[in-house]
């Protein structure tokens, strides 16, 4: 049985993540979720982490206020690092943190999100979020086994509903423009792939400097409109 102060070190440990970025935060009932073998009891919590352009402005404050950040080679997942384990570390809840980067076998937290109900993933392999579009990204997942989470509805198919489903032909031509689907070809072929994002009707965008830097454009590029 988890007390109440517990519950108040769970939501101060959020807020850090929060405060840090991390503003996607959905909650669920492990037994949601079908598409990967999860050691822990059914009615166990776990917690999607993610961010929409929320992140920006605090990790550019990391940036800027730490050489060693800066000059990382992959800066935005050590941020990220950091920041969790600034927030749950310090917890004394039973917990495990999954992240959703680093070394494989890595948890499939597309096919998380769409189970247990956080967005809908479309024809495009984007999660479409009722409120984000596909203008958010997953970077983690906690699981409270003591704790017990909610049962989440399905979340509504916006894609279903969506005329002409334009992010599938584009998503179709960035496909036949890469070699293969890896994260260098989405670099390179990053037009293409921005594009698959861009006929999304819902959602707020990325700023442009977020994009140039998912994306790792170069400063010399011009990013569509």
């Amino acid at each position: 049985m988890v007390s109440g102060p517990q519950e108040a070190r769970l939501a101060k440990a959020l807020e850090t993540a929060r405060g840090g970025g991390l503003d996607v935060q959905h909650a669920f009932a492990r037994r949601q979720i079908a598409c990967w073998k999860l050691d822990a009891p059914a009615q166990a919590r776990c917690i999607l982490l993610g961010h929409t352009g929320a992140l920006w402005e605090p990790f550019q404050t990391a940036l800027t206020s730490s050489n060693t950040l800066r000059n990382h080679s992959d800066p935005l997942d050590t941020y990220i690092t950091d920041l969790l384990k600034r927030a749950f570390g310090p917890l004394d809840i039973p917990h495990r943190l999954i992240l959703g980067y680093g070394e494989p076998p890595l948890p499939p937290l597309q096919r998380i999100c769409h189970e247990s109900g956080l967005a809908h993933l479309g024809p495009a392999h984007l999660c479409v979020h009722p409120e984000h579009g596909p203008w958010f990204a997953l970077r983690a997942l906690v699981v409270l086994p003591d704790l017990e989470g909610p049962d989440v509805p399905t979340a509504p198919p916006l894609c279903q509903s969506c005329h002409g489903q334009p992010c599938v032909p584009r998503f179709e031509a960035a496909l036949q423009a890469s070699t293969h689907p890896t994260l260098q070809d989405v670099h390179q072929g990053w037009r293409a792939w921005l594009a698959v994002r861009d006929a999304c009707p819902h959602g707020l965008r990325y700023s442009t400097e977020q994009i140039r830097f998912h994306y790792s454009v170069s400063h010399t590029e011009d990013i569509p409109s």
